[in-house]
């Protein structure tokens, strides 16, 4: 380290330096990790070798067989100690990518566990331009291919010039630039870089990702950040002062990414940038500066890449154009456009000149130069490098900032007012939805509309370099249209299908949609997969498996006798039912919601937008079926699990926001609510048609009384018996709300108020109501993008009348966290589409629609469809054959449900598992379920093996179990007995710890006795040889010492874990040192009980 410092002089700058030292250390690994590979390889063939000469000689002399025998058993040790280090290697190499392992792991399971290998070898390429060049198979012939085609489209069009050149000077698709980085944000944005900031972004990296040319990954710098932290601190500042990041930095590898199509075709590849660690942390850093600010920058039509967007609204806005399209008959043409090669073509100078024209400060702009514009990269085919080439334009495939700054500049393509879209029922146009480079444009099927699209889309070509492939780009348009202008777009016929972000979309209703409710077939086809996947998982196509428990029992969670499985056609409709709740916490009105209200305003025939979110809380609306595709499955599954809590209004506003029809609330004097179905002497459904569906419909907030008579009637001609209905509705409202309507009803403290402007970003929290009518608030400042709230100061409202109250929800994400406070739509609660204080489902606790998510909607509507538990099922099958009363157990099953997790090896645990439940395939159990096996016990050959004998009343079992009780009576503790009802259920006593101590000890060892008398019986069955006493003691001291092993490497963490864990392992394994110790120097050590017959295979 030391040498390196000093070093430093020699170097021309402090770039060059940090290339020179990593590319050493980069090397060294290199070396030692081959020789250390090779090491490992040659010492296990080795043993392998000794192991097959062993098994070669045994065939002998008698009496060499005996030696050479035992010779085999201890290179037998040897091998299978070389085979549990390759799985700790293995273990820890998944630990780094995320994925625990349970018990000892294989090679082959390893393999299983580790990501899907995207990368596909490639075999031959054709000459990117040339048609009449022959097709290259080598590795030499195929780089060169490659090479030519990257370097290509990677080398700018451009006249040559300088990358930071000012682009708005000729021309002037910056001119009507409005968004812009607040100074706030650009300070932010500009601020050197700290140690601090480093380590976290280095911190929230990906673990387990392919590192760049050099081979060091995020885990190497992590354990070295000590040393590498502070120079790439003042490396990073150094470029805001003129310095430059170092060729090796920014060099990249270019691994190419099969896509579809061809694959001798290059351009059916996509290219990944694989970048060294230091490039990535810059980028890294600079992105989550970035993200913070991108809601306010990037429109709302983007929905890759911005915090708190999602790529679903847009699917779900696209199925919704093209439904209302078609059913509309318009004249409206719908463009899936085709961005070719996007970020490679992206300019240099167009980058910086957006940034500069949206407030980007010096320097974050001096960053983003000095790893763009410097850059070099070589392509990688089969492990094979090219020759490395120069960049000059491209944002990199692979570069953290670049999706942020690419959706950064697709803002300019949605700017240009003369492009028409579909006008929606607000006034506002839908245009363009994007995710990334995938654009989905919605134009008026004019030459205007379409020439100004075009228009713009050329000049972001010119400027940008980034061009839209005409070609593959398809528009769809209903049949009895032509588009007005011809650009070589494929056109999608009714019928047809196109993929947009995932979703085969379509100009037919019936087929625009892959977003509905899993159906019947499906459903079996899933559970099916699954049985055999859990049952029998190595069967073939065809065969069938033998299901032990019943689904709805595997859907229960663990600590309830289940494995939690999912079940979809739950999970379906909670995800279905979780877009009108996002209608209710949106925090702006999007455009995917002003289509639904279109869409269902024309097939409810209702006469106002905002009423629709009304009606779905009416039932009568809710069994409707619609056209809509997507929104008949919301609604069927909404309907299906509707809220059935209403609160209690206690502010003015909470009143008038009340619906009047199919209220229990408001009710007839016969004490049946006012039905909205339209069936004889209802009268609901014509009133709601016409506009009159809340308690606001029908009050005058400017008389402060109800609306008079002559509106009424007016509003209503030609209905009948309209002045009847509206006094019976009058009657109906309940007396509390009338008083709070009243000019007696004062809102309770705690109320919030919004001002009248909407602009404003301040809000108001009533703490007080003088006797003058004026009122004490507190302040709360309203942030821009997240609408979360902060105190700011106290005040005096000098008005009499009541401000516009504002639904303020409290979103902490644990009951012990801060508060808080978010203002829902950042508008007042009478323009709220759904409040979502105002419904809740009544379960054992109240959850609203503010709390509402996938999950909780996921387990109300699984606890609502399962009529039997795991604990009742095991109650009623073991109470059949076990004289004890069992009725009162349902806890003490759970307590050993909960434990089985817990245990350190997984296969015991499910035996366990399977005997709590009695549905161990036992030859009894076989023959119930239409099995052809011999019902006699193979071990001591009493006629019927049932669940009962073959854990107990089996000899061969009991003399296992009585033996195990002797020696527990020496070193054990008599928290169990060891009798039948300990053996069969694994209750605990009441009050002792079931995950430490004696208690755990006693439940590991009953799961390692389970399993030994399972595989003794197994081979008596099949084999016809049972275990000899000898290898069952063999065995029980064996599995206690995997089982210490797992529990010191996992609970205890090799003894390097926090004083808890250490303390839980001399408290359970180390307790008296019976089984195990701790030692100073050795570290985990074993009692002579457990090494006497393991290590030296005595008696």
């Amino acid at each position: 380290m030391n040498r390196w410092e000093s070093a430093k002089n020699y170097f021309a700058d402090p770039a060059e330096w940090l290339d020179g030292g990593l590319a050493i250390v980069s090397g060294i690994l290199d070396v030692c990790s081959r020789i250390l590979a090779k090491e490992r390889n040659v010492k296990e063939a080795e043993c392998r070798k000794r192991v097959e000469e062993a098994e070669a000689r045994i065939e002998g002399h008698p009496i060499s067989a005996m030696v050479w025998a035992a010779e085999r058993e201890r290179r037998m040790g040897e091998w299978d100690k070389i085979q549990q280090d390759k799985q700790k290697r293995w273990a820890g190499l998944l630990r780094e990518k995320g994925i625990e392992c349970h018990d000892q792991i294989t090679k082959e399971t390893f393999q299983k566990l580790q990501p899907r290998r995207t990368q596909q070898q490639t075999v031959e390429l054709r000459h990117p331009f040339d048609c009449n060049a022959p097709n290259a198979a080598t590795a030499t012939g195929m780089l060169h291919y490659a090479k030519l085609y990257y370097e290509d489209i990677l080398t700018t069009r451009r006249p040559q010039e300088d990358p930071t050149t000012d682009l708005s000077t000729d021309s002037d698709m910056w001119e009507d630039t409005k968004v812009t980085l607040s100074d706030t944000a650009r300070l932010d944005l500009d601020r050197p870089v700290s140690l601090e900031e480093l380590t976290q972004t280095v911190k929230s990296m990906a673990k387990g990702k392919s590192p760049g040319i050099d081979g060091l990954s995020v885990e190497f710098y992590i354990a070295a950040w000590g040393t590498i932290g502070p120079k790439l601190v003042e490396l990073y500042n150094q470029i805001l002062v003129g310095g430059r990041l170092g060729k090796g930095i920014t060099h990249g590898v270019i691994s190419m990414l099969f896509k579809k199509g061809d694959k001798s075709e290059v351009r059916n590849w996509r290219p990944i940038s694989l970048l060294i660690v230091p490039y990535k942390i810059l980028a890294k850093t600079l992105a989550r500066r970035l993200g913070r600010y991108l809601p306010d920058l990037v429109e709302g039509d983007q929905g890759a890449f911005v915090q708190g967007r999602s790529i679903f609204n847009n699917i779900v806005t696209a199925l919704e154009v093209l439904e209302w399209v078609q059913s509309e008959n318009m004249d409206t043409a719908i463009l899936l456009l085709d961005l070719e090669k996007a970020y490679d073509k992206v300019g240099w100078p167009f980058v910086f000149t957006t940034l500069r024209r949206m407030g980007f400060g010096t320097s974050f702009c001096k960053w983003t130069v000095a790893m763009y514009t410097l850059s070099t990269s070589a392509v990688m085919i089969n492990g094979h490098l090219s020759a490395p080439f120069n960049l000059t334009r491209s944002l990199r495939q692979g570069c953290p900032l670049a999706p942020f700054l690419f959706v950064v500049l697709l803002n300019r393509l949605r700017r240009n007012p003369r492009i028409k879209g579909l006008t929606l029922h607000s006034a506002t146009q839908c245009k363009v939805k994007a995710l990334a480079d995938d654009l989905f444009v919605i134009s008026e099927n004019s030459n205007e509309s379409l020439s100004s699209l075009k228009d713009t889309l050329t000049e972001y070509s010119v400027l940008s370099e980034a061009s839209v492939n005409w070609n593959k780009s398809v528009f769809l348009l209903p049949a009895q249209f032509e588009l007005s202008v011809q650009w070589g777009m494929k056109r999608i016929s009714e019928g047809e299908e196109e993929r947009f972000l995932g979703v085969l979309v379509s100009l037919h209703i019936e087929a625009s949609t892959q977003v509905r409710e899993v159906s019947s077939n499906v459903w079996r086809t899933i559970k099916s997969l699954v049985a055999r996947f859990i049952w029998k998982p190595k069967t073939k196509e065809g065969e069938g498996c033998l299901i032990k428990v019943a689904w709805e029992l595997l859907t229960f969670p663990r600590c309830e006798g289940g494995l939690n499985l999912v079940e979809p056609v739950s999970k379906n409709q909670a995800q279905l039912s979780m877009w009108l709740a996002r209608v209710a916490n949106a925090a702006e009105k999007e455009h995917w919601m002003e289509l639904a209200e279109q869409i269902l305003m024309k097939e409810w025939d209702l006469s106002r937008p905002q009423d629709v979110w009304s009606c779905l809380f009416i039932h009568s609306f809710q069994r409707k079926r619609v056209k809509s595709r997507f929104w008949r499955e919301v609604l069927k599954a909404w309907s299906k699990l509707p809220p059935d809590g209403r609160t209690q209004p206690v502010t003015k506003e909470e009143v008038k926001d009340q619906i009047l029809f199919e209220n229990p609330q408001i009710v007839t004097e016969q004490g049946s609510w006012f039905k909205a179905d339209g069936s004889t002497a209802s009268f609901g459904l014509a009133w709601i048609r016409k506009g009159v569906v809340t308690v606001r419909d029908l009050w005058d907030s400017m008389l402060g009384t109800w609306r008079p008579r002559a509106d009424i009637l007016g509003k209503f001609s030609p209905l009948r018996n309209v002045e009847l209905h509206w006094i019976q509705l009058l009657k109906a409202i309940p007396d509390e709300w009338c008083r709070i309507l009243g000019p007696d009803g004062i809102d309770p403290e705690g109320t919030w108020y919004c001002p009248e402007s909407e602009e404003s970003e301040e809000i108001w929290k009533l703490m007080e109501v003088f006797p003058s009518g004026f009122r004490k608030v507190h302040k709360w400042q309203c942030q821009r993008h997240s609408k979360e709230l902060s105190c700011i100061s106290e005040a005096v409202i000098q008005i009499w009348e009541n401000p516009p109250q504002a639904r303020v929800v409290d979103r902490r994400r644990t009951p012990r966290a801060r508060a808080k406070w978010v203002w829902v739509g950042h508008v007042p609660l009478q323009k709220l589409r759904i409040d979502p204080e105002a419904w809740s489902w009544t379960t054992s606790e109240t959850r609203s629609l503010t709390e509402y998510s996938v999950a909780k909607s996921y387990n109300l509507r699984w606890k609502k469809n399962t009529t039997r538990t795991p604990a009742d099922v095991a109650i009623k099958r073991w109470q059949a054959v076990f004289a004890e009363d069992l009725s009162e157990e349902k806890l003490s099953f759970h307590d050993l449900w909960k434990m089985l997790p817990l245990l350190p090896n997984g296969k015991q645990a499910s035996i366990l598992w399977q005997i709590s439940l009695m549905v161990t395939p036992s030859a009894v159990w076989l023959t119930s379920r239409g099995m052809q096996v011999e019902l006699k016990c193979s071990r001591c050959s009493w006629p019927f093996e049932s669940t009962r004998h073959l854990w107990w009343e089996c000899p061969t079992s009991k003399r296992i179990w009585r033996w195990w009780k002797h020696h527990w009576q020496h070193f054990g503790d008599p928290v169990v007995d060891w009798e039948e009802k300990w053996v069969l259920f694994g209750f605990l006593p009441e009050g002792s710890y079931n995950n430490r101590g004696w208690a755990y000890i006693a439940q590991v060892a009953r799961g390692l006795l389970c399993e030994i008398i399972w595989r003794d019986r197994n081979r008596a069955r099949f084999e016809k040889r049972p275990f000899s006493d000898l290898e069952i003691k063999r065995a029980v001291r064996q599995g206690l010492r995997e089982a210490i092993k797992v529990d010191w490497r996992k609970r205890a963490k090799a003894g390097k874990g926090s004083r808890r864990q250490l303390q839980w392992f001399l408290d359970t394994w180390a307790n008296r040192h019976q089984l195990a110790g701790i030692h100073k120097t050795k570290g985990l050590v074993f009692s002579p009980w457990i090494t006497e017959w393991v290590e030296d295979g005595r008696v």
